[in-house]
Order: C-alpha cells, then structure tokens, then sequence
C-alpha cells in the first residue's frame, strides 16, 4: 500500500501472503491499513489499484460506480480509482477481441488491421511504430502500456485518416478512428494531471 502526493511514494505497509489476496481478506487489510491511517496527521483521499481480477472484486464489493466512485470508512469518503495505464491496456485488450458500439456507431479493429496491412508494406509509413505486436500480442506483451500507447495514438490515428482522404480505406473507419485519437487525448489527459486530480481532491474534500 502506498501514500501518493503529487509525485512521491512513500511506503505505508507491507503483507507476506502466501497465496493471491483476495475477497474478505483483501477488502480486511485494505480497510484495517486506512483505518490506521486516519488516526495519523495524513489524510486519506483516493486509494488506486491495478485491474487485477482481486481489486476488481473488491471494487464491486465496494460498489464502486461510475456514479458513485468512493467508499467510505468511518464516515469518511475514499475515492476508488483504477490505475490509468491499467485501464488503457484494458481497453486495448477490448478492443482487440470486442468490437465497441458508440452511440449509433461501431468501433471494429478490422479497419486497424486493413489500415496496417497497408502501411506496413510502405517504404515511407505513416505509422512507423505499428507491428505485429500491436495488432496480435502475446500474453507477456498485453503487459506493456508503451505497446498499448502506441496503437491508441495521434499518429496511427492521422494515418488512418490520411487513407480515409485517399480513399483506401471504406468511410466505415472514421468512428475507429475517432476513438482511437479519443483514447489517446484521454490518456494523454490522465498522464499530465494525475497530480493535479489528486490536488483537488486534497484541496476540496
């Protein structure tokens, strides 16, 4: 567990387990280490996790929504927020195996596929950085958030975009593309004001 203020990390505890923490037992340690926390001057505000299937559970056993995204001890409120380079490689994962419906339109990576197939043949590409990883990784490598950036980027997106101009790919891929350039800004929001976010939250609650 882990004490975050605008960019430092100060270790609070450590457990020794001898198999994968989960259920009532997690849900015991976490609230039993903040409960401490709150007899001390530090004050608890936000309380982040990875996508692990245990931290999962136990934000639903939280009942952690996106309308209702803290949990409170003793009265007071803990907000609940998934790591952001865990959730972008989640969403790739998703979007890699699920084709997304947005409103009225449909996000499918077959046109990532075309488009890729395309460019990779190019001398000059429009999107250097795509490979085989990217579209088709392994296990080991659905761990790498740089891999998930790189295929969520302004420039696979203006790629894309470019072959929508010139024709070479169907209309169809302009809501990919969309959500493509979309995640990126996101997660580009994310990474410049993660220190911020935690600010408000010390400021205003």
């Amino acid at each position: 567990l882990c004490w975050v203020c605008l960019g430092w990390v100060l270790l609070i505890a450590y457990y020794l387990i001898s198999c994968t923490c989960t259920g009532h037992d997690l849900q015991d340690i976490i609230f039993a280490t903040l409960i401490r926390l709150q007899i001390t001057p530090l004050d608890v505000k936000a309380f982040i996790t990875d996508m692990g299937s245990n931290f999962v559970g136990l934000s639903n056993n939280l009942n952690i929504t996106p309308s209702r995204q803290f949990f409170e001890i003793n009265n007071k409120k803990i907000f609940y927020i998934f790591d952001p380079p865990q959730l972008l490689k989640s969403t790739r994962n998703m979007f890699l195996k699920h084709s997304f419906k947005v409103d009225e339109n449909i996000i499918d990576k077959k046109y990532l596929v075309l488009f890729y197939k395309d460019d990779s043949l190019c001398n000059l590409r429009l999107a250097p950085k795509l490979t085989n990883q990217h579209i088709y990784p392994n296990a080991f490598q659905k761990m790498h958030v740089y891999l998930a950036a790189q295929l969520f980027s302004a420039t696979v997106g203006a790629g894309m975009e470019t072959y929508l101009a010139l024709n070479k790919l169907p209309f169809d891929l302009r809501p990919t593309t969309e959500f493509i350039k979309n995640i990126d800004k996101l997660f580009d929001i994310f990474n410049s004001l993660k220190g911020l976010i935690l600010k408000i939250l010390i400021d205003h609650l």
